[in-house]
């Protein structure tokens, strides 16, 4: 039972938990900064994203073992579905255990943040929750899973990026905010970043099995460039939020360059699937990070204001 419980908690990949962490933490700490946070609507929010994203994580280990992906070429954490040690029973069940888990805690939050009687906010957060759901398990499951279809970019971007930022600062404040909407936009080209890198790593064993991504659509040359693209792009909409002259704003923002650089080093390095797959928790650190210095800078300034 021991051995068992631990395998499904390595099967959780509770490292990744930063990435959508960081979303979550820069919108309530916009909140805060505009005087209007609630811990509790703060804890359920990031319990929710949590079960999604650890729903994500399983989901797709489930549906890429019944379509036997990666089976014989896959380089990274162990999949201990598709080796075995977990049952497609077993891992089912999981899914069902976070999907059910993300519902309760979902509920809690909608009406802890918007009261029980039933508003357009409860149908709105409802409906973000119940796609959210959808969009985790529709990742590799179904008929055509749009995880193979090369859409992987576009719906870490929102739901990772949009969603969890602009929606925990809407939890606390009942606002919606184009300023929040920049900061969410910053944070999802890091989380795109993150799986571009996991895509790079996988982009000879995708093309093997018929999956396609943004990556090995663009090849790996092109691929390599499309990260810089993303991991600078994101930096510059946070450095200029306030105008290309240097203001302190910017000068806080630029403490993050050199994590940045150090990430863009190693990554220039990389020659085997080995060396991408060692940069995961680097660039998964990068993004909290990112986001909390973002929060910090944003905060000062509302301060000052």
């Amino acid at each position: 039972m021991m051995n068992k419980a631990i395998l499904i908690i390595k099967a959780l990949r509770l490292y990744s938990l930063m990435v959508s962490s960081a979303g979550i933490v820069l919108g309530s700490m916009l909140a805060f900064s505009d005087g209007s946070f609630r811990w509790s609507v703060a804890i359920l929010t990031i319990l929710t994203c949590w079960c999604l994203h650890l729903l994500c994580n399983v989901s797709n280990d489930y549906g890429d073992a019944v379509r036997q992906t990666d089976k014989d070429h896959y380089f990274g954490d162990t999949r201990y579905v598709q080796e075995g040690l977990l049952s497609l029973r077993e891992t089912k069940g999981i899914c069902i255990v976070l999907a059910a888990l993300a519902v309760i805690f979902g509920c809690s939050m909608i009406a802890l943040a918007f009261g029980i009687r039933w508003s357009a906010n409860h149908w709105l957060f409802s409906a973000i929750g119940l796609l959210a759901i959808f969009a985790a398990i529709a990742y590799t499951n179904g008929r055509k899973p749009y995880g193979y279809h090369a859409l992987g970019d576009v719906s870490v971007f929102i739901f990772f990026g949009i969603a969890t930022v602009q929606g925990a600062y809407y939890l606390q404040t009942g606002v919606w905010s184009m300023s929040v909407l920049v900061h969410a936009a910053a944070v999802g080209l890091m989380v795109v970043g993150l799986l571009n890198n996991n895509n790079i790593r996988d982009i000879e064993a995708d093309v093997k099995v018929g999956k396609t991504t943004v990556a090995n659509l663009l090849g790996l040359r092109q691929a390599r460039r499309y990260q810089y693209l993303l991991l600078m792009t994101a930096f510059i909409i946070e450095w200029g939020r306030y105008g290309w002259i240097p203001s302190r704003y910017s000068l806080i923002i630029s403490g993050c360059l050199p994590f940045f650089m150090v990430y863009l080093g190693m990554f220039k390095n990389c020659k085997t699937p080995a060396d991408y797959h060692r940069l995961m928790f680097p660039i998964s650190m990068l993004t909290l990070l990112f986001a909390i210095v973002v929060g910090i800078a944003q905060g000062i300034m509302n301060n000052e204001q």
